[in-house]
């Protein structure tokens, strides 16, 4: 009966295993699909080094990051790009933040203003809700002091 029990739990674990693989190549390839070739290597990099706790991000890590190499026309190094985003998750910062740099961005480029993308990151990472950067990249514009 033991061997017959050991037998049947490592069926349902080999299954359970082979399930995940099939949900994560079909999420690679959504992913995929929603990224031009340009990006698609890089996503794929970005993709496989995501730790286990980050892993519900993936996407909008990956987009977050060729956005910023692509559309931002930056080199940002993934390694900087990928410590940063950990120490946001670990600090209850979310996707949402990281997008918020990017509509902050887009808005003021809309009133003129060009403020630089690591500019807006940094402010992020230093762990701020992006709904504040607004106010302290204003007042770095009126020349105010802002402490840190």
């Amino acid at each position: 009966l033991p061997a017959l029990l050991l037998q049947r739990k490592n069926e349902v674990r080999l299954e359970r295993r082979r399930r995940g693989d099939e949900e994560r190549r079909c999420e690679r390839r959504r992913l995929i699909d929603r990224l031009t070739l340009a990006e698609t290597s890089g996503a794929l990099a970005v993709f496989s080094k995501i730790h286990r706790h980050m892993r519900r991000h993936k996407f909008c890590m990956c987009t977050l990051f060729h956005r910023l190499n692509l559309k931002g026309g930056l080199e940002v190094d993934f390694e900087d790009f990928y410590k940063a985003m950990e120490s946001t998750f670990k600090c209850g910062l979310g996707p949402a933040d990281a997008r918020g740099v990017f509509d902050f961005i887009d808005a003021n480029k809309s009133e003129g203003i060009d403020v630089p993308e690591l500019e807006a990151m940094a402010l992020i990472f230093r762990r701020r809700r992006w709904q504040e950067i607004k106010t302290e990249v204003d007042a770095r514009r009126g020349n105010v002091s802002v402490s840190d």
